[in-house]
């Protein structure tokens, strides 16, 4: 799973069965055409249907796939039981009790800055909470069993992971913060950085800000005088930064980007993807990791990079040495011909560990 499933509605969708099906089918087949009755069905979402009988019998069903005719179905679900059911039988979209639940409800309602899988304990049975702060964006959780909390609106963060326990299966994070090492502005000086190609001056940024009150602007011109990557980069030539303690660990920051319309794809290798990270000594020592177009997003991204798994060729010339990172570098790829300025904000460059 890669984000929350996303639940879809159709007024009045109402068919039947094509052909009968046992308690133990797991697909069924209608006599209408399923992407036109239930037309905000899309791959990764799913919904409920319910059959029913003249006698009163009723099944609750989730639908996860649609294939032609076919249905793919979960049997039996909220607490009703699998049955046969005959052709022609009345299977419609109906109000359940827990699409009902997850209906998010903006009044008395807990606020937390953080992922509370593991560490929120619930003030009541299916309490749901707001998370805002650290995250991709405004999320909001339902509470499951002792402190599992389900997903229910919002997207995964790319420091964490789904896994599966005896209750269901649940996000959680697996980075942690362990210190910022450039927090962009709040207290340290981003005149220690520059454009290596233009020469161009970072901007104070207290607008577009992830973490803290200042982050910083940085331009990427399309009139590049040597090539068609922008190369930000702190020089620490004279007072290299010791990271030793920071070898085994992750490594993060925040990037906004007003558009990526004048983004390059990234093809593979270096000097060829859409952005960059290097650390160490560009020219004789270094590790960096790439990230191409897809993987990206306008607005906000925090990336996070491995630092047991830099892409290659690394470390061309010598050893690399984390008591001596002379530079850190974000490289930001154009298209060839591009003709139009834009621009990224960076923030809280960190590191973190696994949890």
């Amino acid at each position: 799973m890669t984000a929350s499933t996303e639940k879809k509605y159709t007024n009045f969708a109402q068919t039947r069965l094509e052909e009968a099906i046992s308690n133990t089918d797991l697909t069924c087949k209608i006599v209408d055409e399923p992407t036109q009755l239930f037309t905000g069905w899309a791959p990764g979402s799913e919904f409920y249907l319910t059959l029913v009988d003249a006698s009163a019998n009723r099944e609750i069903v989730k639908v996860t796939g649609i294939s032609g005719k076919w249905l793919t179905i979960s049997r039996g679900q909220q607490s009703t039981t699998a049955r046969s059911w005959p052709i022609g039988t009345l299977i419609e979209q109906r109000p359940t009790a827990d699409d009902m639940s997850d209906i998010i409800q903006r009044e008395g309602f807990r606020t937390v800055a953080y992922n509370p899988n593991g560490v929120l304990t619930a003030e009541y049975p299916g309490e749901k909470v707001r998370q805002t702060g650290y995250s991709c964006e405004e999320r909001w959780w339902k509470h499951v069993a002792s402190t599992y909390w389900q997903l229910i609106a919002g997207e995964a963060c790319s420091w964490e992971k789904w896994e599966d326990n005896e209750y269901g299966t649940f996000l959680v994070v697996y980075l942690e913060l362990v210190a910022i090492l450039d927090d962009c502005g709040d207290t340290s000086d981003i005149s220690t950085w520059r454009e290596l190609q233009d020469a161009l001056d970072p901007v104070d940024e207290t607008t577009l800000v992830q973490e803290g009150s200042h982050a910083m602007k940085l331009r990427i011109d399309a009139d590049l005088t040597v090539a068609d990557d922008a190369r930000w980069i702190q020089d620490n030539q004279a007072d290299p930064l010791d990271w030793s303690a920071y070898s085994l660990n992750w490594f993060g920051f925040w990037i906004y980007f007003s558009t990526l319309d004048y983004v390059a794809e990234g093809t593979g290798g270096s000097n060829t993807q859409a952005l960059e990270f290097w650390i160490g000594d560009m020219w004789l020592q270094y590790r960096h990791w790439f990230f191409d177009k897809s993987e990206l997003q306008v607005g906000w991204n925090f990336i996070v990079c491995d630092p047991l798994n830099p892409d290659p060729p690394s470390e061309p010339i010598g050893t690399f040495h984390w008591d001596s990172i002379r530079e850190i570098m974000f490289q930001i790829l154009q298209p060839a011909g591009n003709t139009h300025d834009f621009y990224v904000v960076v923030d809280a460059l960190q590191t973190l560990e696994e949890v």
